[in-house]
Parts: C-alpha cells; sequence; structure tokens
C-alpha cells in the first residue's frame, strides 16, 4: 500500500468523521462505495484544515498501531497453533477428519507480512500527516511529540537506542516472527523460562550455534 495513498483511504472509509462538517448522506455503512468527497467539502474554510488534518493525523496514527499490535497477536497465536483454516481450503491430498485445521507456515507468514507492509505504510502516511500538523499547528501535533517521547523511553530502558520507524515504532518492536523449531519444541513442552526461550530463539536464527 502506497502511503499517499492511505490518507485517501482513511477518508473514503471514514469520511465523516476526518471532516469538521460532516454530511447527512454519508452512514458508517457507505464505506468506500460511497463517492469521495471533494476537498473543499472536506475543510470549506480555512479554520477547519487543521480538524481536517488531525482527523487523517489520528486514523494513520491508530492504524499503525492496530497493524503492529494485530501481527503481535498473529505471531503469538501461531506459535500456540491457534490460526486455523477450514480443511477445504487445504489440499486434497491432506485427508483431515475435521472442518477446520492448523495453517500452513506460508499461509501465516504471508498475513504475519501483510500487517507488517501494512503497518509500515499506515506509519509512513502518519508520520507525513504529523510534519503537515506541526506546519499547520493541528490539534493532533501532539502525537509526534508522544511518540518521540515514548521511544526516548524504549531507549532508555534497552540501554541502547532502538531505530524508530516512520512512525515512531522501535525496528525492535516490528521484528517479531514466529517461533522458530527448537523454540516450538521448548513451548511445546512447557518450557516458559525466558532464558531458554530465548536461547531457543537464538538457535533457530541462521548462523547461530
Amino acid at each position: 500500500m502506497s502511503p499517499a495513498l492511505l490518507p485517501r483511504l482513511v477518508i473514503s472509509h471514514c469520511g465523516r468523521g476526518a471532516s469538521p462538517t460532516p454530511t447527512p448522506r454519508w452512514a458508517l455503512s457507505s464505506g468506500p462505495a460511497h463517492e469521495p468527497r471533494p476537498p473543499q467539502d472536506l475543510a470549506p474554510h480555512e479554520r477547519d484544515v487543521p480538524l481536517a488534518v488531525a482527523a487523517v493525523h489520528h486514523a494513520c496514527d491508530a492504524m499503525t498501531g492496530l497493524a503492529y499490535a494485530e501481527r503481535e497477536r498473529v505471531r503469538t497465536a501461531a506459535g500456540a497453533g491457534r490460526i486455523l483454516v477450514p480443511v477445504r481450503s487445504l489440499p486434497e491430498t491432506m485427508d483431515i477428519p475435521r472442518p477446520f485445521a492448523s495453517a500452513s507456515r506460508d499461509r501465516i507468514d504471508a498475513l504475519m507480512s501483510c500487517y507488517k507492509h501494512t503497518g509500515r505504510a499506515s506509519a509512513e502516511a502518519a508520520a507525513r500527516a504529523g510534519d503537515a500538523a506541526a506546519a499547520i499547528r493541528a490539534p493532533s501535533r501532539v502525537l509526534t511529540a508522544a511518540r518521540a517521547a515514548a521511544e526516548a523511553d524504549r531507549e532508555g530502558d534497552s540501554g541502547r537506542p532502538g531505530r524508530a520507524s516512520a512512525g515512531g515504532l522501535s525496528a525492535a518492536a516490528e521484528h517479531h516472527e514466529l517461533p522458530g523449531p527448537v523454540e516450538d519444541v521448548l513451548r511445546g513442552l512447557g518450557v516458559t523460562s525466558p532464558g531458554l526461550v530465548r536461547r531457543g530463539a537464538q538457535i533457530d536464527r541462521p548462523g547461530s550455534s
């Protein structure tokens, strides 16, 4: 998804919330099928522009956090074998006498990749909206300051700087992949020691011993 396209999608889906002058013709069920409103309708007066920018900024920021949070939930659920798919969607060679079965690794990888790219696009769009909010002193400019403060606290807790993404989320928060075979076995045996699980994850990494 292009970061430049994301604010337009936000307005298409949430045109009423992204506008300081809502129209009674728009309803939540309208979604993207509703014809996009022209800019002069979204902000008919100069004083309305900061509110429109703030609405898009808040929406992009929320989508960023949601994408990364959901990706982490998928990763955790996949590690516990709780991502299921209908058996009828699997190859016919797989004879499973149940309506659902665990999703294959490639499907889980595709789902996590979708969340990752959505998060990155949302983060970049939020950063651009933040620049616009700062330039015109929109109410949402506090979001940028809050993200920066949270990142500074995270760096202080870890003792080392983390590379911030466009939306203010550190690279470490983004880099949670699926458990490897050793970590899978440890978790399957009920091992909960953070040190042992971490060592298992290190062994799973290419080039580790």
